[in-house]
């Protein structure tokens, strides 16, 4: 029974060539192929969310690269932005203009960047294309002057934000600012927060979180394939 198992042996007969063959497609499609398409998904969305000045020079192997080095300062990073990132949570539907406002505000205070110039860059950022990914979500995100200048921004509005006519109201909002050094950390953010969004009870738990901690929590602990973030 035992030899029935040996490599050596089943590849003396037919049957076992094709058993070999079975196996090596099951393994394919199960592990292999699903990987290659969350992989690929998720290079589509990087590709949509980069802003020009990033975007220039980047191809697709690049992308790949980038998200499946094995790196775990990023990683940690990424966890202490979000630990200590300011969270916006408001109660009422906001315009998208009251709400960059007070973005602009958060974010002048932290990184010493007039107001005018953040909401300034927010509106340019939008109007190049939108940052709305998926209905109910956008993730706008800004390159700014200087050097190692990265911060994150989360923001919920249960009862919507209006980002255009053609989309639904946003309720989840990541927002990205960064200087152009900080590319690399900057696709991984948006590769993590791809995958956080993409949990099938992200939404529900972001709608019913009770205050900022909670949300705060909810992004620590989403279960997500790190591809290559550990």
């Amino acid at each position: 029974m035992c030899d029935f198992f040996n490599l050596e042996y089943l590849t003396r007969f037919p049957v076992g060539i094709l058993l070999i063959i079975l196996a090596g497609l099951i393994f394919y499609f199960v592990f292999i192929r699903h990987q290659s398409i969350k992989e690929s998904r998720l290079i589509r969305i990087i590709q949509r969310l980069l802003p020009r000045r990033l975007a220039k020079g980047i191809q697709r192997r690049d992308l790949r690269r980038i998200i499946k080095e094995k790196d775990t300062v990023v990683l940690d990073r990424f966890d202490k932005l979000i630990q200590t990132c300011p969270i916006l949570d408001f109660e009422e539907s906001i315009t998208l203009t009251e709400f960059f406002d007070k973005v602009a505000k958060v974010l002048s205070k932290r990184l010493n960047i007039e107001h005018n110039r953040i909401c300034r860059l927010l509106w340019v950022r939008e109007r190049e294309s939108s940052t709305v990914i998926i209905p109910g979500l956008a993730i706008p995100h800004l390159i700014v002057p200087g050097k190692k200048i990265f911060d994150i921004v989360l923001a919920r509005c249960n009862k919507g934000i209006i980002f255009n006519e053609e989309s639904s109201p946003v309720t989840r909002v990541f927002i990205l600012i960064g200087t152009r050094d900080e590319r690399n950390f900057h696709l991984k953010a948006l590769a993590a927060i791809a995958q956080i969004a993409q949990d099938k009870e992200f939404d529900w738990k972001w709608s019913k979180a009770r205050n900022i901690e909670e949300l705060r929590k909810i992004i620590l602990l989403t279960e997500r394939t790190r591809l290559g973030l550990k």
